[in-house]
């Protein structure tokens, strides 16, 4: 059985779970959960106590389903807690970006129960950016490095169609156009026109948009690597929640990163620099990069899905993030939209 609450993780259930990571003589005597919370998912901090010799993290990081009725069909409808799984166990240990390194992952057939037991990334000395470090323009440039590092050496892979052919598309679900609809109804009074633009846009056509977002290689995406899912190892940028990989152009975390996370001024100072070091770290990487137009272009589209992400958030309200960072990134987001001329360039590539 997989525990749905973190109170079930009892010692004899982990030792079940870890007995190959802790090696025989190793047992885990007592656990207690020192914090707890629940949004998307849950998540649980656990102190272990051992017995026995050899050695064994004395805290780890827990994710599994959320609380909330409707948050936890969402999630197995959308089979977030599976894929993130799925990540743990086969990519986790391959990528050549940080990520926290898995103990147990294991989640049902349907995706409706999913538990990971991971490193404790506070206890391994790294940092999380907070919102002051989103000026930092070095580690923008660190970013965008580590993500071209990702996506490079998964560039048009045969593996897609074959190991990874697990790994789909980006989420297409009823519930997006349903949400910028219920954002609409709610905030379209008190938001700028490019907001109100985009969410007709989006909900007229909404296919047809994603068909769009979509066009380009295919490469491994994060899928949702806002500042709020990074973490710092030292000065090595690392990716948190990875329930929403998918194989899309890689630029479309390059644009969700930039028009969700980073302030207006410090984007548009950093945006087309960043675009060059992308494009130059993916040569690096023995990729050849799309033509500096054409990835503008598409950067630009993008941030109309760095926009969604932000809007439906902002939607859930408390559910999914504290009220404030949903308005803190629609805001951001919009401010893109205006900058980059975004809803006008959507709407000339769609065509009638």
């Amino acid at each position: 059985m997989i525990p749905m609450d973190a109170a079930e993780l009892t010692p004899t259930w982990l030792n079940d779970a870890l007995g190959e990571t802790l090696g025989p003589e190793t047992r885990v005597q007592d656990a207690e959960v020192v914090d707890w919370n629940a949004g998307t998912t849950g998540r649980a901090r656990l102190q272990l106590k051992y017995s026995g010799g050899g050695s064994a993290p004395a805290t780890m990081f827990v994710k599994l389903p959320p609380t909330d009725p409707m948050q936890q069909a969402m999630v197995s409808a959308t089979g977030m807690g599976k894929r993130e799984v799925r990540f743990y166990r086969q990519l986790a240990g391959e990528v050549p970006v940080r990520c926290p390194t898995p103990y147990y992952a294991e989640a049902s057939d349907d995706g409706s129960a999913y538990l990971m037991l991971m490193e404790d990334l506070a206890a391994a000395g790294c940092g999380f950016p907070t919102s002051l470090d989103q000026g930092d323009a070095a580690r923008v440039r660190r970013v965008a490095e580590s993500l071209a590092r990702l996506h490079a050496a998964y560039w048009d892979s045969p593996r897609f169609d074959a190991d990874l052919a697990w790994i789909g598309a980006p989420m297409r679900h009823e519930l997006g156009p349903m949400l910028i609809k219920q954002a609409l109804d709610d905030f379209g009074d008190d938001m700028p026109e490019v907001f109100r633009g985009l969410a007709a846009l989006y909900i007229e056509r909404t296919d047809e948009v994603c068909d769009l977002w979509e066009e380009g290689e295919r490469t491994l995406c994060h899928g949702d690597c806002h500042i709020g899912n990074q973490f710092d190892d030292r000065e090595t940028p690392g990716f948190l929640d990875w329930a929403v990989l998918c194989r899309a152009p890689g630029i479309r975390d390059i644009a969700y990163f930039l028009a969700n996370s980073i302030p207006a001024e410090m984007r548009r100072a950093e945006q087309d620099d960043v675009l060059r070091v992308y494009r130059q770290t993916l040569a690096a990487q023995g990729v050849e990069p799309p033509p500096a137009e054409d990835l503008r272009r598409r950067y630009c589209r993008l941030v109309g899905y760095s926009w969604v992400a932000a809007t439906t958030t902002l939607t859930m309200g408390d559910k999914w993030q504290a009220l404030s960072v949903g308005k803190a990134a629609t805001a951001r987001a919009n401010q893109a939209l205006a900058d980059l001329s975004t809803v006008d360039i959507l709407r000339e590539d769609l065509g009638p």
